[in-house]
C-alpha cells in the first residue's frame, strides 16, 4: 500500500509540474487557455498550431490529474477505514471471563452472558480486586466493561442480595 501511494503521489507531482509548464507556456504566448487564436486582423496566429497542441495536452492532463486524485482519495479512504477498524480493538486485555450466569440475578438482568470477557468491573481490572469492588457498590450502579465476540460492550448492573450466592449471580474465572 505504501509503495502504491508513493507511486501515485509521484505521478501526481509529474502531472502538476507539466500542467504548470503548459499553463506558463500559454500565458507567455499571450492567449492563455481560452484566448483567441486569430490576430486583430482576423488571421490565424503563426503559433496557433503550438497553442492548440498545448491546450489539448493541458486538457488531457487535467482530466488525468482529476482521475488520479479520485484514485488517491479512494485508496486513502480504504487505508484509514482499515486503520479505524484496527483502532476499534480494545486497549485493555480481559482479566476474567464469565463462566456461568444464574437465572433471575443482577448479571442476567443486565444482559451479561457466559463467555463475556471482562475488561473492567467498576474501576478494577484484576481478579484480586473484584470482591471488594462489587461489595462497595451493593445497591448502586456498577459499570461492567467487557468483550463479546470481539466487540467492546458496557452494561450497568446493581449488585444486590438475591436468591443465590454473591451479589451478581455470575461465576467469574481468571482469563487465560
Amino acid at each position: 500500500m505504501q509503495n502504491e501511494m508513493l507511486n501515485l503521489s509521484k505521478k501526481k507531482e509529474e502531472y502538476e509540474k507539466e500542467i504548470e509548464e503548459l499553463t506558463t507556456f500559454l500565458e507567455e504566448k499571450g492567449c492563455g487557455v481560452h484566448g483567441s487564436l486569430v490576430d486583430q486582423d482576423g488571421f490565424p496566429r503563426s503559433d496557433a498550431y503550438e497553442i492548440r497542441i498545448a491546450r489539448n495536452r493541458l486538457a488531457i492532463l487535467q482530466t488525468d490529474h482529476l482521475n488520479l486524485m479520485k484514485e488517491i482519495e479512494k485508496k486513502l479512504f480504504a487505508f484509514y477505514q482499515s486503520e479505524k477498524k484496527s483502532e476499534e480493538k480494545p486497549i485493555y486485555n480481559p482479566f476474567a471471563i464469565i463462566n456461568a450466569v444464574a437465572d433471575e440475578c443482577p448479571a442476567k438482568e443486565a444482559g451479561l452472558q457466559k463467555g463475556d470477557e471482562i475488561l473492567f468491573i467498576g474501576s478494577c481490572n484484576s481478579m484480586s480486586e473484584v470482591s471488594e469492588e462489587v461489595a462497595r457498590f451493593v445497591g448502586q450502579k456498577l459499570k461492567f466493561q467487557f468483550l463479546r465476540d470481539g466487540k467492546e460492550m458496557v452494561v450497568f448492573l446493581i449488585p444486590r442480595i438475591w436468591d443465590g450466592p454473591g451479589f451478581l449471580g455470575c461465576h467469574i474465572i481468571p482469563y487465560k
